[in-house]
């Protein structure tokens, strides 16, 4: 079996910038799959449109964000890349196209995990960004080396996350390509444009500027759930406090980003 990448992209309600996500990260993927968790904005149209004109795209309804981790555990020990992509993450395509060819010729079958660079945006216009850079802020990218692994179990709380991993001999979650740290946002292959702090739906409301993610919503106490169900009914919606402290750390930069969005 030749070296493969496969994309998992988990959506709900990223109707504003998901076309571009895809239409970025489809070149450097071999396939992507994209686990819908029960959208209620524009985001099927969006994918299922793309899905018509490229073959790569499956498009599937999830009633829970662990059904995405079971969709891509079965590469596990195969020399199958799995890059995991949000709503929210638009990579710059040609650099994308230079990593591939660096994976598929295995240059980098050494390393589990490669950590991109990434522009934590609150504000886009146009070919200008401004935001905080990884680093001083974490790195979220998510592109890992399947070849490495015996296998990746559930339960999950959505794809890649948590679980019983499993390396061969000889292998650990500490081979890292850290290019967060050896590489400028300018230089690096492998960089990111994460719109975290802008609205990703069409129907987010206007009140709500840090959208929690999956992570700590499943962190949630019940009490506290059923509370911000009950704050959502009367217009107040729940902040994510996790995002604040890990992506804007250090000063706020403005960046060139005009080759994230050429065709």
């Amino acid at each position: 079996m030749k070296r493969q990448i496969v994309g998992i992209c988990l959506v709900r309600d990223e109707d504003r910038f998901l076309d571009r996500v895809l239409r970025n990260a489809l070149p450097f993927c071999d396939r992507m799959i994209v686990a819908d968790h029960n959208s209620s904005d524009r985001t099927p149209e969006v994918v299922v449109g793309l899905a018509e004109n490229d073959p790569r795209i499956t498009y599937h309804r999830i009633e829970s964000p662990s059904e995405s981790h079971e969709m891509v555990s079965p590469y596990a020990g195969t020399p199958t890349w799995i890059f995991a992509v949000d709503g929210d993450e638009i990579y710059d395509p040609w650099r994308l196209r230079v990593l591939r060819e660096k994976i598929l010729g295995g240059d980098l079958d050494r390393y589990w995990h490669v950590l991109g660079n990434v522009l934590h945006c609150d504000q886009l216009e146009g070919d200008r960004a401004w935001g905080y850079l990884a680093r001083p802020s974490r790195s979220m990218t998510k592109l890992y080396n399947f070849g490495l692994i015996e296998r990746w179990e559930g339960p999950c709380s959505e794809r890649l996350h948590g679980g019983d991993l499993r390396f061969h001999d000889g292998y650990h979650s500490n081979l890292c390509l850290a290019l967060d740290r050896d590489s400028s946002f300018e230089d690096s292959s492998f960089r990111c444009l994460h719109t975290v702090f802008l609205p990703r739906s069409s129907r987010q409301p206007e009140s709500q500027l840090h959208r929690p993610n999956i992570a700590e919503k499943l962190a949630y106490p019940r009490w506290r759930r059923g509370w911000y169900w009950l704050a959502e009914k009367f217009g107040r919606y729940p902040e994510s406090r996790g995002k604040f402290e890990n992506y804007r750390r250090g000063p706020r930069v403005e960046k060139e980003v005009s080759d994230f969005f050429s065709n």
